[in-house]
């Protein structure tokens, strides 16, 4: 477990990496900068995002000494790393440098490093610090509240209770899922009960609006864990459910399972049902792949959802 010194040296790290790293090149990133992971024009890959997760792991190691490490960009080059979530009796950190690569790229929104502190498969820790705003919102398990930069009374989550009534289901769903013929045609068969909104948002700003209200479910394909843990953590610390389109609970370490994070079970079990079990019959999952090959026929599922 960390102490409360190692927590705010973690915190210090986080805001030390954004100013001299990200923000350095969030003001200065070219073109010669910018790289595409794969030739996948959605997939960007800049020197910021390498540089924050070189110094970030850096200090990590040095805050927790014998610690693992699994980064996003790091994952790029070794794909065998997911294998340390699998490991126990010892502490591994998931970090996305800067999620929301295209948001920093083009400077139009909300990004910044995602991080989570994991024991035994367990989330024990969070951080998200939103930039250019310098928002820090904190998740400690031993810790009632989340906090929102250092106040424990300054980040207000909706009720995670209850079904919605007299509106529609609110879903937030994978930006390159969402036009996926499969999810089209679920999307108009349960427009009556269900309001879908296709993700523009990292999963930096779309956890924060799911737990402030905004949504009542998140939907995504693609579930790799330096994107969503940190998230999943205080969503179910605030009383909120998740599961994968299995109806199991979410692996740490599975990058292709689909996710669902709802508000409640009820809610949860209705989107499994109406979206859930359909679209991972449609496009696949680590444990349902579609086609042959283990993926989804209509080509390489990376480069569609």
């Amino acid at each position: 477990m960390l102490t409360d010194q190692q927590k705010d040296a973690v915190v210090t790290l986080l805001e030390k990496a954004a100013r001299d790293v990200i923000m350095h090149y969030y003001d200065q990133l070219k073109d010669e900068h910018v790289a595409y992971k794969n030739g996948d024009k959605n997939d960007l890959q800049t020197i910021g995002d390498i540089e924050a997760e070189r110094v970030i792991r850096e200090g990590l190691v040095d805050i927790l000494p014998g610690s693992l490490f699994v980064g996003e960009e790091s994952y790029n080059d070794d794909s065998s790393l997911l294998r340390h979530l699998r490991k126990r009796d010892v502490s591994v950190w998931v970090l996305d440098p800067i999620d929301g690569t295209s948001n920093f790229r083009y400077k139009r929104g909300g990004f910044g490093p995602l991080l989570a502190h994991v024991v035994n498969g367990v989330v024990h820790n969070a951080w998200m610090l939103e930039l250019p705003a310098g928002k820090l919102i904190t998740y400690h398990r031993d810790e009632t509240l989340l906090t929102l930069n250092g106040d424990a009374n300054g980040y207000i989550c909706s009720e995670l209770i209850g079904l919605p009534e007299g509106r529609k289901l609110r879903g937030n769903s994978g930006y390159k899922m969402y036009d996926h013929p499969a999810f089209v045609t679920l999307a108009k068969k349960y427009e009556k009960t269900i309001e879908m909104t296709q993700a523009r948002d990292p999963s930096i700003v779309a956890y924060q609006h799911f737990l402030n209200g905004k949504f009542d479910f998140l939907l995504y394909h693609y579930t790799y864990p330096w994107d969503h843990i940190a998230g999943i953590a205080m969503a179910q610390h605030m009383g909120g459910v998740a599961a994968n389109w299995d109806a199991q609970p979410f692996s740490l370490a599975q990058g292709r399972q689909g996710l669902i994070v709802a508000k409640n079970q009820e809610i949860l079990d209705f989107v499994q049902e109406k979206l859930g079990i359909p679209l991972r019959t449609a496009l696949g999952t680590d444990s349902h792949p579609v086609g042959g090959n283990g993926h989804a026929d209509h080509g390489d599922p990376k480069a569609a959802l």
